[in-house]
């Protein structure tokens, strides 16, 4: 190619990464970032590709060095680094991950005795973050994702559906008992008043 731009060496990096290249592309990766090439999402999925293809659990450091970049992490580049964790059985660096992107578990509505890991637990299973999951996996970018319960959504999910909204760049409508919550850009309508 007598010129070449983003485009190119991303279209290059994703076959590469489909192909089960991982070296070939992370040389790719540091020959563009040495050429002054512009980085997008488009070039950061396309690393995180190559690591996950080549199922080499070694590579999650350089995956997870992607996220600490120039570049802010979007929905793309946080969805690719967290199914190669679940691909890969990695799930202790879910927690790690969701932390950074400022998530903090809050326990102090479960109200059973038990051990704090066992309550962390208890809320991985509520109705709206299944749901949510789903939308996730299930919807077109740009589509909002609607949720409809018949109790009150607990601090925790409301924290944890702002986030997500902000991850993934969606709008999150979710009607519980008392109120629709409208979650967009990692704030919620009630001004977390509900």
């Amino acid at each position: 190619m007598k010129q070449t731009s983003s485009a190119s060496w991303n279209a290059i990096l994703s076959g590469l990464a489909m192909h089960g290249l991982a070296e070939k592309a992370l040389e790719l990766f540091s020959r563009m970032t040495g050429g002054g090439f512009k980085l997008d999402d488009i070039t950061f999925v396309g690393v995180l590709s190559a690591c996950n293809h080549a199922g080499r659990a070694v590579l999650f450091d350089e995956a997870e060095a992607l996220i600490n970049m120039e570049m802010k992490p979007d929905g793309a580049i946080w969805g690719s680094l967290l199914g190669t964790c679940t691909v890969h059985k990695r799930v202790e660096l879910v927690d790690t991950l969701l932390e950074k992107a400022g998530f903090v578990t809050d326990t102090s509505e479960v109200l059973q005795d038990m051990v704090e890991d066992w309550k962390e637990e208890a809320l991985s299973h509520h109705s709206e973050k299944l749901a949510i999951a789903f939308g996730l996996i299930s919807t077109k970018p740009g589509t909002t994702i609607r949720i409809v319960k018949n109790l009150r959504v607990c601090g925790n999910c409301h924290s944890a559906t702002k986030l997500i909204s902000k991850i993934f760049n969606k709008e999150i409508i979710a009607r519980d008992r008392n109120r629709f919550h409208h979650f967009k850009d990692g704030f919620c309508s009630c001004k977390d008043y509900w």
